[in-house]
């Protein structure tokens, strides 16, 4: 199995190289000596990098942790070399196997994940992404130490759209020693990297999860005001993390997602936070009231709101469609997400709805 893994590793590498011996710096792609002169492929989709970490994790399954290690150490110094920014998606499967092989300490881990780090080219935006698997990696070691890494880098690189993950990290650990200042200052500075010009789903994402850590910073207080903010954030993290799946082109997914939380398999009802935040706001006896309201908003009326079609949204799979109307399905995707005032604005009169009406029956 092993001689079978390295003669894979060998085909894979020559298949990095490009037939002029030049090196391709596609994400994830690799290279077939095929030329895409008008398209920028490092914005392609990593679909081979992909299949690798799932190889990864079939041979974690029959060999064990030391022989995926390898498999993917050997990858990574193809990516690596190849100045490929599939070395992240990789380092990010790899660093927590080595953490898991009982033969290999944390120290080595580190110094390894050190070493690649000097070797990318962080002069290309993305490669600093490994600054967030590094600050994990320290976490695990030390708190402090992650924050001051972090800060480290921020202070030195001026951030931009790639540190928004790195700068609520710190936020997160902002949260953990208490300190509510420093959270919200840093979850200030991640926000005012967002605008609406952004790839739409990439802006949803960060914004669901802005509004998640913002959601842990507002726990902090046992207030109602701060109960009260918990409640808004995570409902809104809740509304943005339906908002990611509702594309007309894959509509089944949000209906799936949909059908997650009406089965209690996804969600924020039964958390202990959004127990105590309704206790606090004496709301325990409307949370059904409360949640039909929710659902329902984000459920039936978000989508038409985000200019899906009733037609787009009950689409099933045979139902009849012209060309014009596919067309306008594909075309969803590349709108820039815009309605997010608006969105907060019916989730904060909601909420301040309910508040006030618990106030008002104590």
């Amino acid at each position: 199995m092993i001689q079978q893994n390295l003669s894979m590793i060998s085909f894979l590498r020559k298949l990095f190289r490009k037939r002029s011996g030049k090196r391709s710096r596609s994400q994830g792609i690799l290279d077939l000596g095929i030329r895409h002169p008008d398209r920028d492929m490092t914005n392609l989709p990593d679909t081979d990098v992909h299949q690798l970490m799932i190889e990864a994790t079939r041979i974690r399954r029959k060999q064990g942790y030391a022989a995926a290690i390898g498999f993917l150490k050997k990858l990574a110094g193809e990516y690596l070399e190849a100045g490929n920014t599939a070395l992240v998606t990789c380092m990010n499967k790899l660093i927590p196997y080595m953490r898991r092989e009982p033969g290999i300490s944390w120290e080595e881990t580190h110094n390894y994940l050190q070493g690649i780090i000097k070797q990318a080219p962080l002069h290309d935006d993305y490669f600093r992404n490994l600054h967030l698997t590094m600050a994990d990696l320290l976490e695990e070691r030390d708190r402090e130490t992650a924050l001051k890494y972090i800060t480290d880098h921020l202070n030195h690189e001026h951030p931009g759209m790639v540190d928004f993950d790195l700068l609520t990290k710190a936020a997160e650990i902002h949260i953990d020693r208490g300190d509510e200042t420093e959270a919200m200052h840093v979850l200030d500075r991640a926000a005012g990297l967002l605008h609406p010009g952004m790839e739409r789903f990439q802006h949803i994402r960060k914004l669901r999860k802005w509004h998640r850590t913002r959601a842990l910073l507002a726990r902090l207080s046992d207030t109602r005001p701060g109960a009260s903010e918990y409640l808004f954030h995570r409902l809104m993290e809740f509304t943005l993390d339906m908002a990611r799946v509702l594309d007309p082109m894959l509509i089944h997914q949000f209906h799936e997602r949909k059908d997650l939380y009406f089965r209690k398999e996804r969600g924020f009802e039964h958390t202990e936070a959004f127990r105590e935040a309704l206790k606090i706001l004496e709301l325990d006896d409307q949370q059904e009231k409360l949640l039909r309201e929710i659902y329902g908003f984000v459920f039936e009326e978000m989508p038409l709101l985000l200019k899906v079609t009733h037609k787009q949204l009950h689409f099933k799979p045979g139902d009849a469609e012209t060309l014009a109307e596919v067309q306008e399905k594909k075309r969803f995707s590349q709108r820039p997400f815009t309605e997010m005032p608006l969105l907060h604005d019916h989730l904060r009169h909601i909420v301040d709805k309910y508040c006030e009406s618990g106030r008002t029956d104590s």
